[in-house]
């Protein structure tokens, strides 16, 4: 299905943060490999079902509302979501950083809750529906270290963007990592996204060692690296309670 494969193709693309503020149909064409006549043909079909945009001045294109309606359907649909958000802000209330909770779901780590706390001006890079990087973000690793090795392997194959000097690529030594987080159920990203930016990350376990979610905090690298043992006990008790509760409330769903 070629046609649907180009769609998913284009949405990605207009969907990427680097394009938040539209994209020109030249640039789309070269980052898509469509002609710019075949692309042109779908963005007027994709207007017309207000996936898609067109803005007046610019004629630059960006997500329509019918994308946003879908996004925002199926973040709502995260059950999940509203079970474990009391966690994200009680998170983001004790530790005083930008708390948010991922979800594990069709291969890839989404973000589906935030959580800004009141004294913290500085808005993270991280938003709801953002999908997170597998090798370098610490929510992200607090995840894949607990999947199976065949997966794991797949993921540490694929490509590996560099954001900072710090982001690790080697993916030997990134098993390495992912080994010591099975071991303490602690994930960290040290500057491996943004300079100066660190974050901590903890499972959230149901149905013995199954993980679908992770708890992160992100802040300031050297406010985290010198209270990092006290934010440490904080990530862990919440992955306790949080992982108690799930697994709780997974046995009822089975039990009715």
């Amino acid at each position: 299905m070629e046609w649907l494969d180009r769609f998913v193709q284009v949405m990605d693309i207009l969907s990427s943060e680097r394009y938040s503020g539209g994209i020109g149909i030249t640039v789309l064409s070269r980052e898509c490999d469509i002609s710019k006549s075949t692309l042109h043909r779908m963005l007027q079909n994709m207007i017309s079902h207000d996936l898609v945009l067109q803005q007046a001045e610019t004629k630059k294109y960006q997500l329509g509302p019918r994308a946003m309606v879908w996004g925002s359907n199926f973040i709502k649909g995260q059950n999940v979501a509203k079970f474990l958000g009391k966690y994200c802000t009680e998170l983001a209330e004790k530790t005083k950083l930008y708390s948010f909770l991922c979800r594990f779901s069709a291969d890839k780590l989404y973000c589906i809750v935030t959580r800004q706390p009141l004294l913290e001006g500085h808005t993270y890079f991280v938003g709801i529906g953002q999908m997170m990087p597998w090798h370098c973000s610490a929510c992200a690793k607090a995840v894949l270290a607990f999947q199976p090795l065949v997966f794991i392997d797949e993921i540490l194959k694929g490509k590996k963007e560099i954001y900072t000097k710090n982001t690790i690529i080697d993916s030997e030594r990134l098993k390495k990592e992912l080994i010591e987080i099975r071991e303490k159920n602690i994930a960290w990203c040290r500057e491996e996204m943004e300079i100066n930016v660190s974050a901590m990350a903890v499972p959230v376990f149901s149905q013995g060692n199954k993980v679908e979610y992770s708890f992160s905090i992100v802040g300031n690298n050297e406010y985290i690296m010198k209270n990092q043992i006290e934010l440490k006990k904080i990530l862990l008790d919440i992955s306790k309670r949080a992982s108690d509760d799930i697994s709780i409330a997974n046995t009822l769903t089975t039990m009715i």
